[in-house]
């Protein structure tokens, strides 16, 4: 296992899937965020250089190829290094806060499920969910934190709703996304090597500053991948416009590892929170593939036999799509619909211990797929949720 950093040497173009053609669009909008396979797909090129170099690497062998899909990558998320040499990783604020105010610090009311008062319905997909509500009715502010640190992640997620819990108030613990750059550029005549008239583009790029960057982690059983990954130090193109990035590895000096007081926190939980680290991918789009629409019921990829979760509620943002480009097939990808990063599922404990989530699944991916869970979809953060607190008092449960 070992992090790579990727530092963007120029704004990053990461496509969001419009038209970027002529006649068909001339401005090419950029996400906020790299999906995890444009991360995937340029961390295995990387490594295929360097394994192959000086000959250039087979990609038109399906062998090479299936060897290369193999390849592990988590990610991608934000990683800052300070000036002295420390590492800081971010992740994508959880969407169970609800964070309103105006000055920073910023209010935070919590975003939990709770089954409908006798005599109340909802028209939600699934028979047996709960509504999820806040306590508060106001606007966010216009710049709302969209990563928190590995710390601050960690203290949401050992306690149900910490007390004394802030957003924005200290900054090396919440940031913005990239902020974007726009570029206006020109198309060459290659006769007469001057710009053709009417020919005017332009492209949206992420700015990273210096000291900020992406992180990967990448896991990989090839003896010539692995050799490969590393000292791993290589300038390499990334998303579009082949814009240059450096690509470096080194040991991961447990920045993926789950909080010290998460796996005790949990063994006494009755209920669990599935924090999405990455967006996933789902074959029943919203719904994970391994719960059961009819009862609910479900285990996580990996978490053994004796562990048996039930879903009460999610908070969830609209969907997202995702596509690109098959190496192998030559051609596109079929357009699917993600579950964006930050999305919350409430489940309850009916069987096992809840420790094994925090010990095992850590940043490991729930999707329904193999191979997305190899490319870094759905990475899951666990954390503590007080089934007891949601439960109708006794004046909601006789209707009084």
């Amino acid at each position: 296992m070992a992090l790579v950093k990727i530092a963007p040497l120029a704004p990053l173009v990461v496509r969001d899937g419009r038209p970027f053609s002529p006649g068909a669009g001339n401005r090419a909008r950029s996400l906020d965020w790299p999906y995890p396979s444009v991360t995937a797909g340029a961390v295995r090129t990387v490594l295929a250089k360097c394994a192959c170099r000086p000959d250039p690497p087979p990609f038109g062998d399906p062998s090479f190829l299936e060897r290369l899909k193999e390849v592990e990558v988590g990610g991608p998320f934000l990683l800052r290094c300070s000036e002295d040499g420390r590492r800081r990783v971010f992740f994508p604020a959880p969407r169970d806060a609800q964070v309103y105010g105006t000055e920073s610090p910023f209010e935070l009311a919590l975003l939990r499920p709770r089954p409908p008062r006798p005599g109340c319905g909802c028209d939600l997909p699934l028979e047996g969910l709960w509504p999820t509500a806040g306590v508060v009715e106001a606007k966010p502010p216009p710049k709302v934190p969209t990563w928190w640190s590995q710390e601050k992640v960690g203290e949401w997620l050992e306690e149900d709703g910490p007390s004394g819990f802030r957003v924005g108030k200290d900054e090396s613990h919440f940031c913005l996304s990239p902020e974007r750059e726009t570029r206006v550029h020109v198309s060459i005549d290659r006769t007469l090597g001057t710009a053709r008239d009417h020919h005017l583009f332009t492209t949206e790029g992420l700015v990273f500053p210096p000291g900020e960057a992406i992180a990967v982690r990448v896991e990989t059983d090839d003896d010539s991948l692995r050799k490969a990954l590393d000292g791993l130090r290589e300038l390499h193109p990334m998303g579009g416009e082949r814009r240059l990035a450096e690509f470096s590895a080194d040991g991961e000096d447990g920045l993926f590892q789950p909080p010290a007081g998460l796996p005790e926190a949990m063994d006494r939980a009755m209920g669990v929170r599935l924090v999405l680290a990455t967006p996933a991918v789902f074959e029943r789009g919203w719904l994970p593939g391994w719960i059961d629409p009819g009862t609910l019921r479900g285990r996580p990829p990996g978490a053994g036999e004796e562990l048996t979760l039930v879903l009460r509620g999610a908070c969830l943002e609209r969907w997202r799509p995702v596509s690109g480009w098959d190496l192998a097939k030559g051609r596109a990808k079929p357009v699917r619909r993600l579950v964006p990063a930050g999305g919350v599922y409430f489940f309850e404990v009916a069987g096992g211990r809840a420790r094994v989530l925090a010990e095992r699944l850590w940043l490991r991916s729930v999707c329904d797929d193999p191979q997305d869970r190899r490319d870094g979809f759905g990475l899951a953060m666990w954390g503590v949720w007080d089934v007891e607190n949601s439960s109708p008092s006794r004046e909601e449960a006789t209707g009084s």
